[in-house]
């Protein structure tokens, strides 16, 4: 909180994300939290990690106040809704305006997202019903996007003295994988900015009591809220209150919180592993919350010199590689938060394999390992198996691979007692080097419950699976020295597709996300990734991740974030059959590989299906299984291996 001429002013977000990064660790979000000085976010996912990672960032920041909430989508637009929870969302309803007034009876504060999402600006701004909505008390504020044709409609309405609320928010959706970050985040050197993605990089600022939710939704209501785009300085909303700030000297204040926390700076005394000896130094002594849990952090205190000594550190989540929160409390109290990467001792997992044509499992250490490893297999291996130290490889019953992935579960125990239980899946997919004769390909059955999200833990998982007769597929992959080759019968009786460009995920599409090293990393940063669509404009392909030189030792790689346009034929066919639509792809070794792969290489596969009967997003199909949030994560996708 900051006082400004004697006014109290947050800081915070309404429309924040944090389970769509893939990571169950609040730290990251912690420490951003604390570098931008927020009082407050919204956290828009409606999951249940949602209320641990509340109760976990309060614990560790009193200060800090996380209000839970859920981004309800509509095919008219985006809603924000906080505190509270409709029974029914009416997701499929067009009457948006019987939509808000029910969403507004059950929530503490509704409203309307992006004005520039395609059929939002198309149906409710161009029409000027959003101004309707704002005057008939419909929706208790608009987020926009800052664009020039919002900002000056936002003008135009405050110039008429009519209510017009604003807020924003992070609205953040994946982790950016960027190389070579520091072991402590986040500082002057490293900030958020770029690593956190994010939609707008701007942050509201509200006149309040106090940072209540009741307060907050108060004083945005009554207009005291302003917009402040964090990089330019630039405010959006009533002038009255930007001239207030800048006249009080909300910039000093600012950049006095800035030094604040640059004064205070930690460095590690050498890598943070679980079980493992620890120090942590600080630029100046205080107090020290550190995870005795991430749900109850352990307080103690540095030396004199600002230097704390850990004996054995505890592990704080069962993952490879993750983050500590450490908070350091000042002599004068400020609160210093920061994120301290730490790797588990015991890293490992199991890859399918063939030997000759008997299945089997590799198990893969990223991390010398001396002790025992045992493995079950669902279906296969129902008892545990001691892993032979010599091999790492494990024989599996049966010469026909499984039709569904197949859970595993690995138990390891190194020498000194640490153990860890490591759960994945199996995926026994063959792709043989194409001949010409798609009837020969092995086919991948997606036509299960299996690979249905639960609904409202991903993006357009809106209900549960409606069967294989309104929403199925069967893949089939094949490879040449030139490319990969996938081929999806679709079933799906209704197609829609009206959007254009990027957006063409909001209905019936596809994405093929493929990992061509097996990097299994935790970010999307080694991949390449396609978005698909049959459009009005004939088949169309974004190219819209592409492995970065550090991870695919390629020279010139090739630009991420495109639309092909007039080379989408080249990339991809589309026809019909009775059920629907069958898209054919080749995707280009040279987008993802310096050179064209051998017989026998591993990669890592997802694949995403979209369906959408022109009633706003209704089901998802994952293959090989549904992730939470982002399926950005290559560690927990599907593996494929080429074959002769």
């Amino acid at each position: 909180m900051l006082t400004i001429g004697g006014q109290r002013v947050f800081v915070g977000g309404f429309h924040d994300h944090w389970c769509r990064n893939g990571t169950d660790n609040p730290a990251l979000l912690m420490a951003a939290m604390n570098y931008h000085h927020l009082d407050f976010i919204c956290l828009m996912d409606g999951l249940p990690m949602d209320s641990w990672i509340r109760d976990c960032i309060e614990t560790y920041c009193p200060h800090m106040r996380i209000f839970l909430g859920q981004e309800l989508c509509y095919s008219w637009g985006h809603v924000i809704t906080v505190g509270g929870r409709a029974p029914d969302p009416q997701i499929l309803n067009q009457d948006y305006r019987s939509v808000l007034a029910t969403l507004k009876r059950h929530c503490v504060f509704v409203a309307m997202a992006h004005p520039m999402y395609s059929t939002t600006h198309e149906q409710l701004f161009l029409t000027g019903e959003l101004d309707r909505l704002l005057d008939d008390d419909l929706i208790d504020a608009v987020q926009p996007g800052l664009s020039t044709e919002e900002t000056v409609w936002i003008q135009g309405r405050l110039a008429k003295g009519r209510r017009t609320p604003v807020v924003e928010g992070w609205d953040a959706h994946m982790l950016s994988p960027l190389r070579n970050l520091p072991t402590v985040l986040y500082s002057r050197e490293r900030p958020p900015d770029g690593h956190i993605d994010t939609c707008s990089g701007n942050r509201t600022l509200v006149f309040a009591d106090d940072n209540s939710l009741p307060a907050l939704r108060i004083a945005v209501r009554a207009g005291r809220s302003l917009i402040e785009n964090a990089t330019t300085g630039e405010f959006v909303g009533p002038p009255e209150l930007a001239e207030f700030l800048l006249a009080n000297g909300y910039r000093k204040a600012i950049k006095e919180l800035d030094a604040q926390r640059d004064r205070v700076s930690l460095t590690l005394g050498g890598p943070l592993v679980g079980g493992g000896p620890a120090q942590f130094n600080f630029s100046e002594p205080g107090v020290v919350r550190l995870p005795g849990t991430l749900e109850s952090p352990m307080v103690t205190k540095t030396d004199s010199a600002g230097v704390l000594q850990q004996n054995c550190l505890r592990p704080v989540l069962d993952r490879d590689r993750t983050y500590l929160p450490v908070v350091h409390i000042g002599a004068a109290g400020y609160s210093r938060v920061f994120a301290a990467e730490v790797h588990h001792p015991i890293q490992m997992e199991a890859w399918p394999a063939f030997d000759g044509e008997q299945m089997a499992v590799d198990i893969v250490s990223k991390r010398p390992f001396q002790g025992t490893v045992k493995i079950t297999v669902e279906g296969m291996l129902p008892s545990p198996v001691v892993v032979d130290p010599n091999q790492w490889r494990v024989s599996l019953p049966g010469k026909t691979p499984p039709r569904l992935p197949m859970p595993y579960i690995l138990m390891a125990e190194m020498a000194n007692g640490i153990r860890r239980e490591i759960k994945g899946i199996l995926t026994f997919v063959h792709v043989p080097r194409f001949a010409g004769n798609w009837t020969k390909v092995p086919e991948i059955a997606v036509d299960n419950p299996v690979f249905t999200p639960t609904p409202g833990s991903t993006f357009a998982a809106n209900r549960p699976w409606p069967g294989s007769d309104a929403f199925s597929a069967r893949v089939r992959l094949a490879w040449t020295n030139e490319a990969l080759l996938c081929r999806a019968q679709v079933c799906d009786p209704i197609h829609f597709q009206p959007f254009t460009d990027h957006m063409y995920y909001e209905a019936d599409s596809l994405q093929v996300a493929v990992d061509p090293l097996l990097r299994r990393e935790e970010t999307h940063g080694a991949i390449a990734a396609y978005v698909v669509a049959s459009t009005q404009a004939g088949p169309q392909v974004i190219r819209w991740l592409v492995p970065d030189a550090t991870t695919s030792p390629r020279v010139d790689p090739p630009p991420g974030n495109t639309h092909l346009r007039e080379k989408s034929s080249e990339y991809m066919t589309v026809e019909k059959w009775h059920g629907g639509l069958v898209y054919t792809m080749r995707l280009p070794w040279a987008d993802m590989l310096p050179s064209p792969p051998d017989p026998g290489m591993r990669m890592g596969l997802f694949l995403w299906f979209a369906n959408n009967n022109g009633q706003g997003m209704l089901d998802v199909l994952e293959w090989p299984k549904p992730i939470p949030g982002m399926f950005t994560v290559p560690s927990k996708w599907g593996i494929i291996t080429l074959a002769d």
